[in-house]
């Protein structure tokens, strides 16, 4: 019942359903239940952080192994803070991991905050700023030179720009 219940996303009233019982009987049984935290293994990781926002005030930030995708510590917060993000990657030391790398957002001042290990912008958030700054409606049109000038024409300034295959 409980591998339905956590695992299977049944709610309660579905499992009651299933079980012929009352609602209250299955939280009485899942209450019961121990839940045994597995301890993880303490290994060199590079560590993936980040924070994702549900409405304005919760959001979880987590701290995940980027080879094992392995979820290695997490906060749930109000806000995103450099300092939370240094506290994780102390809290994840002082269980033993070797911190070999950070991939992070690139928040101002986040990737100086750490002098001792090597830290990468996030290739994803990295490509969102580009897409900020680009528009999505350019008013020139392209004309497929790539800001090289085309074979025989003038440079603006009355001197003729031959292209390379045009000289040889």
């Amino acid at each position: 019942m409980w591998k339905e219940y956590s695992i299977g996303k049944q709610t309660y009233s579905q499992l009651a359903s299933k079980y012929k019982c009352s609602i209250k009987t299955i939280q009485r049984k899942l209450d019961g239940y121990r839940i045994i935290e597995v301890k993880k293994e303490v290994r060199e990781v590079i560590v993936l952080m980040d924070t994702t926002y549900w409405g304005k005030s919760l959001g979880v930030m987590l701290f995940k192994d980027a080879i094992t995708k392995e979820n290695l510590l997490k906060y749930y917060v109000k806000t995103e803070t450099n300092q939370l993000y240094v506290q994780g990657i102390e809290e994840l030391k002082s269980k033993g991991y070797k911190i070999l790398g950070i991939v992070c957002d690139g928040r101002k001042g986040l990737i100086q905050a750490f002098k001792d290990i090597p830290v990468q912008m996030c290739q994803f958030h990295q490509s969102a700023i580009i897409r900020r700054y680009l528009t999505k409606r350019p008013k020139l049109q392209g004309d497929g030179t790539n800001g090289r000038a085309k074979p025989n024409e003038t440079n603006g300034q009355g001197v003729v720009c031959r292209s390379f295959e045009s000289v040889v």
